[in-house]
């Protein structure tokens, strides 16, 4: 056994000299660095069970699984840490290794596996069976839309074309104009749908009549270039070839009462329940469409063995959707699924709060006016919205505010949020004199509190007007008019714009805490801008202090974790997740955390974890970020300037290890922005 101090001295000597550290992978070396950073946290295990003589390779071998065991899952949950020193020294005494300090260097490998089992069972009798053992061990089947889409095709029940609410007995000759205009879309390719099939691609069983969707690209498929979205690089862009088709068909058959949004790449004009459909019907093309115009989902993949997985994200996309929507008492969605040769349309039905769901085959698909995949794709695309479930949102009944201006009319466009339990909010959508705005009903008054005091501040979404009293779905609302509507920053906006509406952000973070009011809530749904000067609004989380006094003593004070998270997990800064008060500091590292997803467009690690699981959480931002910058989609024009808002909040100690930095200032963060303004 080593006192803590000297066997970080140790492994920090023998990391710096490249005759130790040469026969050591670069997995080695990057956990190496992990384990140095481990017992550098003050509260680190007092004695580490190792010897100074130990090879490198060894010392790791064993440590490192110790060390993710009980620091990787509750890191800043210290009292567990004593299980290192505490097992080590039970092992070495049933090792009868003699008395003395050989500890780890006595023991056998029998030994050492027992030691290892020991300390696992104690952290799991903690831990319960909860996401932490998915996440220790790679060997747990973890859930995944593939799993979901099996799970629901074996229980679901399957459907008859003419027993779908929306069937039409059209005659062939629609079908016939509808083949006629995609085949427009694409002169002089093949007319047989053999392509895919030579390559393995559909089912060679299966008799394609028609042109395949692989057939108007001939030439591309031959040599390969197949894909699924624009995220590669030449070839065929799957995306761009359903839309084509999709939209040709649409324009044919309906009138205009179901509109056509992709969203596959950038829903930021669109407040989602879930994130980038292939494709989005609506209820009507606003300027602003909003989540609660949206009548159903398309989703495809390249390949017949992908469709589980497209059946388990219609199936998430679906229920999100009922869920959002319950307030329209919307009861049933329709969605389609397809990969290149198949399509499929699900119908998701809430009962008494279970989901029913029924489904079609999964049909071969070609452009041909015979084939049943084809005609089921021209039905759904001419339906009615009202034959797919949809049923328009019921408004307040609110028709202007007072204002300082005078009476200033609204009229409601659409529902952005939905409450979906008790004690949160509706966010409307609204005209306010001939300009987009937003009216929010809460039941709380501290977003109204908190908006007097920042009154006319800059960068912080203003307050127009005021109406309390206001019913709606038979309880009392007190209605906020703010005073413009926001843009969302995403991926494909540029450095400049990027950088300076996180500068704007910025502003108003530092001063609403100049006012004393902190907004404890930093995410990417809760600011963004107008014409590149960032906004920074809902403000129902916030915090109000009397004093720098009474805002210091806070921040000083230990948080009793999970009651100080009042933001999503996915963007939760690490002091927040380790139960500490929100300061300057970590909001500005709420900032960071939301500029890094959006510049990834929302792939980052941890965005399919679900629950508040404080544990789960931290090892994700460990993973994130205590071995260097790990997200690999960030976009490639916008990376030096999150690279340098990383380095803020890590600094690094040594290869591949960083330490957080908690004292961040605005003033900091504010000249990286300005540094990539041009």
């Amino acid at each position: 056994m080593l006192p803590k101090e000297q066997a970080l001295a140790v492994l920090k000597a023998r990391s710096d000299d490249p005759e130790q550290t040469g026969s050591l992978s670069n997995v080695q070396q990057e956990k190496l660095g992990e384990l140095m950073y481990w017992l550098s946290q003050h509260d680190a295990p007092a004695e580490v069970p190792m010897t100074a003589a130990q090879p490198l390779a060894l010392i790791i071998g064993w440590l490192y699984p110790a060390a993710v065991r009980l620091d990787g899952l509750t890191w800043g949950t210290y009292s567990d840490g004593a299980l290192v020193q505490v097992s080590g020294t039970q092992t070495a005494a049933k090792a009868g290794g003699g008395g003395g300090g050989g500890g780890m260097g006595m023991a056998t490998a029998a030994v050492q596996q027992q030691l290892m089992a020991e300390m696992e069972d104690r952290v799991m009798d903690r831990l319960g069976n909860r996401m932490e053992r998915m996440m220790m061990h790679q060997s747990t089947t973890i859930v995944t839309l593939s799993t979901v889409g099996k799970n629901w095709m074996s229980k679901s029940e399957k459907v008859q074309l003419s027993n779908l609410s929306f069937y039409t007995a059209f005659g062939q000759d629609v079908y016939e104009r509808c083949a006629a205009k995609v085949k427009a879309e694409f002169p002089g390719q093949l007319e047989f749908g053999r392509v895919l099939a030579k390559k393995g691609q559909l089912d060679p069983k299966i008799k394609y009549s028609g042109m395949s969707l692989a057939d108007a690209a001939w030439e591309e498929c031959m040599k390969g270039n197949w894909r699924e979205d624009s995220g590669v690089k030449g070839g065929l862009d799957q995306q761009k070839l359903n839309m084509k088709i999709i939209s040709a068909i649409h324009s044919e058959v309906n009138d205009g009462d179901v509109c056509l949004k992709e969203t596959n790449s950038n829903t930021s004009m669109l407040h989602h329940p879930e994130h980038r459909p292939d494709l989005t019907t609506l209820a009507e093309m606003a300027l602003q469409p909003t989540w609660s115009q949206i009548v159903g989902f398309f989703e495809w993949k390249l390949y017949s063995n992908q469709e589980e997985q497209v059946f388990g994200q219609l199936i998430q996309r679906c229920s999100a959707l009922l869920d959002q929507q319950c307030h329209q008492d919307r009861k049933v969605v329709f969605a389609v699924g397809m990969t290149t040769g198949t399509l499929l349309v699900l119908e998701v039905k809430k009962s008494e709060e279970q989901l029913v769901v029924r489904h079609t085959d999964w049909l071969p698909l070609s452009i041909c006016p015979n084939n049943q995949g084809f005609q089921l794709l021209v039905q759904v695309l001419a339906a009615k919205k009202h034959l797919l479930g949809y049923k328009p949102p019921t408004f307040p009944p609110i028709k202007c505010f007072e204002t300082e201006q005078g009476d200033v009319e609204v009229l409601f466009k659409g529902i952005l949020k939905e409450r979906t339990r008790p004690g949160e909010s509706f966010v409307f959508f609204v005209s306010a004199a001939g300009q987009d705005a937003v009216v929010k009903l809460n039941q709380s008054d501290t977003e109204l509190i908190c908006l007097k005091r920042l009154e006319n501040m800059p960068h912080i979404v203003p307050l127009r007007g005021v109406k309390k009293g206001c019913e709606y779905l038979g309880e009392q609302w007190t209605a906020i008019l703010l005073g413009c509507w926001v843009q969302r920053l995403t991926c494909e906006d540029s450095l400049p714009t990027f950088s300076k509406v996180a500068s704007g952000v910025t502003s108003g973070i530092s001063l609403a805490a100049g006012s004393f009011v902190l907004h404890r809530d930093v995410t990417p749904s809760n600011f963004g801008h107008v014409d590149e000067q960032g906004i920074i609004f809902d403000w129902s989380s916030s915090k109000v202090f009397e004093s720098q006094e009474h805002m210091d003593k806070a921040e000083r004070s230990e948080g009793g974790a999970p009651s100080v998270i009042t933001g999503t997990m996915l963007h939760c800064p690490l002091p927040i997740l380790l139960g500490h008060q929100h300061t300057m500091s970590t909001q500005l590292d709420g900032l960071f955390i939301s500029l890094l997803y959006i510049s990834c467009g929302g792939k980052v690690l941890g965005r399919k974890l679900r629950g508040t699981d404080l544990d789960a959480w931290t090892a994700i931002r460990r993973q994130q970020f205590c071995g260097g910058l790990c997200e690999p989609e960030i976009a490639s024009h916008l990376k030096p300037f999150i690279t340098d808002l990383y380095n803020l909040f890590w600094e690094p100690l040594s290869y591949s290890l960083h330490k957080y930095v908690d004292t961040v200032t605005a003033e900091q963060f504010q000249a990286v922005c300005t540094r990539h303004f041009t």
